[in-house]
């Protein structure tokens, strides 16, 4: 066997380990419609564990040596996701596919590199993070009631009926008895939520980057059938912060950060259960390169227009506002669109309002917004509040509508740059997906 066979085989191979370990990854898509109308017509039982909030830190480094070949592997995947049949020949397809293959590479292999040259974080680093929480959280299990706070965020969907029940033991492992107690009280469905890492992602070093990270896994199981129906996985960033400047950070204001952004963690959990769902319309696609919906996901910006960036540390080169900019973005949904939710619900989409966010750029993890305006009545906003200059910023837009009988909010929108994992349709978006600004 010559040495261009092996390494054509080399090549192939790590290509198919690739494509393994993103698909090892992925996560559900949202709710089916029809998974959608049971859970806002059912009685659905909220599980409290106390035992699920007694878990150990860990500092958890984000880079690891597999990023050229995961970097690869995701731009894969979201080609494959991506590209519509409909919009191109087979010559088309194939050619754009190698080309998309090369480029994945190089920028997953240049990433993966950089990356991989980052020092360790020490385990006088760990221990100090580990003991920061400790020791200023007092009882750290009192700021993880995810379930209460989810709970709270629920009441705010009308006609939504969710109830907390508390249970002992391991709830994501229901067993037929008590699956059948909770129907006898009346629920249709059992919703258990379990906090897979809490902990710290970021940079490595002396003085590394860190952000606060939660990982939690949502189940919804039917008390009839004792099935499971739904499996999500949710995840947010939190705080970015210096190591240096965490361990300096005081009990009052680390307690202040962590119950806003266990809150907001749990109004995006309700979010992506109750008012997100499946939509029966395309969420976006590649299509053509210069045409007006390239390469971004359920809504396009207009300005700042969207300039695909393939090296995501990179921020020299995006587009430049004013400290107050005008942000737009194009409607939603488009007549096409309208057409198949007529299609498909027997409704067309009404009264859509617009929610925006923008986020400060602390290298590659998103703080909580810098700026939020929700309920927005036409497709602009001016930003109210002087953003900072010479800094780099992130935003996204999303539409939330009537569709008789059901209100529904579409995800937060987003570019299929650098690799989204399942293309338009992921649950899980990297926050160097989201469209970007830099104020001069």
């Amino acid at each position: 066997m010559n040495r261009q066979s092996v390494a054509t085989r080399l090549i192939v191979a790590c290509l198919i380990l690739a494509l393994v370990i993103v698909q090892a990854g992925c996560v559900t898509r949202p709710p089916s419609l029809d998974l959608h109308d049971r859970l806002v017509n059912e009685r659905i039982a909220l599980l409290d564990d106390p035992d699920n909030a007694s878990l150990s830190l860990n500092l958890y480094a984000g880079n690891k040596p597999l990023g050229a070949l995961k970097g690869a592997g995701r731009g894969i995947a979201s080609f494959f996701g991506s590209v519509n049949p409909g919009n191109c020949s087979g010559e088309f397809c194939a050619a754009a596919l190698l080309l998309y293959l090369a480029v994945a590479v190089v920028v997953g292999g240049t990433i993966g590199a950089i990356q991989g040259g980052m020092e360790a974080p020490s385990a006088n680093t760990t221990a100090a993070i580990e003991d920061l929480f400790r020791n200023n959280l007092g009882e750290f299990a009192a700021h993880i009631d995810l379930p209460q706070r989810v709970l709270a965020q629920s009441r705010k969907i009308a006609g939504l009926s969710v109830d907390l029940v508390s249970t002992q033991g391991e709830p994501e492992e229901l067993n037929t008895e008590a699956l059948g107690s909770l129907k006898q009280q009346g629920y249709d469905q059992a919703l258990t939520l379990k906090i897979d890492r809490f902990g710290f992602v970021g940079d490595k070093g002396d003085d590394p980057l860190l952000g606060l990270y939660i990982e939690v896994s949502a189940r919804i199981t039917d008390t009839i059938s004792q099935s499971e129906m739904y499996h999500r996985r949710f995840h947010s960033f939190g705080k970015v912060r210096r190591y240096s400047e965490w361990v300096s950070v005081d009990a009052e204001m680390l307690s202040v950060e962590v119950n806003g952004y266990i809150d907001k963690l749990a109004e995006d959990i309700v979010n992506g259960l109750f008012l997100s769902y499946d939509l029966p319309i395309d969420s976006g696609s590649w299509t053509f390169p210069g045409s007006e919906t390239y390469g971004c996901c359920w809504i396009c910006p207009v300005n700042p227009a969207l300039e695909i960036n393939y090296f995501p540390h990179i921020t020299q080169g995006w587009p430049t506002v004013s400290t107050k900019p005008q942000l737009a973005w194009r409607p939603f949904p488009n007549e096409q669109q309208q057409i198949k939710f007529q299609a498909k619900t027997g409704s067309r989409a009404s009264n859509i309002l617009y929610d925006l966010r923008i986020w400060s750029v602390p290298r590659q993890q998103l703080d909580t917004p810098t700026y939020e305006r929700y309920a927005i009545t036409g497709t602009t906003h001016q930003v109210e509040e002087a953003l900072e200059p010479g800094r780099s910023y992130r935003w996204s837009v999303r539409a939330c509508f009537d569709l008789a009988p059901r209100v529904a909010c579409t995800p937060w929108a987003f570019c299929l740059v650098p690799a989204a994992r399942d293309a338009c349709d992921s649950t899980s978006v990297s926050p160097e997906n989201y469209y970007h600004f830099r104020v001069h």
